[in-house]
């Protein structure tokens, strides 16, 4: 296995203590966290005193693109998240114009924020009280069965 990248010297956690590792990445994935890794990589970061932990995902952001943009962008959200060390965030439903309630606002709204963000993000959608009151479930409906089984 070709090693694109060694993270040397990391303090990573393990259980309640602190082990120096060298973290090994290969086409972009972490390939393993040795003691000490001695052949070349083709770059490598000597991590020397910083503890290194995994990123982070927030499932429950409010993020206000497209839509309320004056409020907030994606760029800037996700910038914001990638500083705090997330890597992923899951943004609601209900923060842009049009709220994601059918498959072509979430489509709208994933073109629109792909271009933005610095980091992966997931989208929830959803139904409001007044889509259910006015009978408007066929959205829903059509939505549920490109999604897959759980099961």
């Amino acid at each position: 296995m070709k090693i694109d990248l060694v993270i040397k010297n990391a303090n990573v956690p393990f259980g309640d203590n602190l082990v120096k590792s060298d973290i090994l990445i290969a086409k972009g994935k972490i390939a393993g966290i040795v003691s000490e890794w001695k052949p070349d990589a083709a770059k490598i970061i000597d991590a020397e005193g910083l503890m290194v932990l995994p990123g982070c995902i927030d499932s429950h952001v409010h993020f206000m693109d497209p839509g309320f943009t004056h409020r907030e962008t994606f760029k800037s959200g996700s910038h914001s998240a990638a500083v705090g060390g997330l890597t992923t965030v899951v943004d609601m439903p209900c923060c842009s114009i049009p709220s994601v309630r059918d498959l072509a606002s979430l489509f709208n709204k994933k073109e629109i924020i792909e271009k933005q963000s610095y980091i992966d993000f997931g989208m929830w959608g959803g139904i409001t009280g007044e889509d259910v009151q006015e009978g408007n479930l066929a959205n829903v409906k059509r939505s549920m069965k490109l999604m897959p089984d759980p099961r």
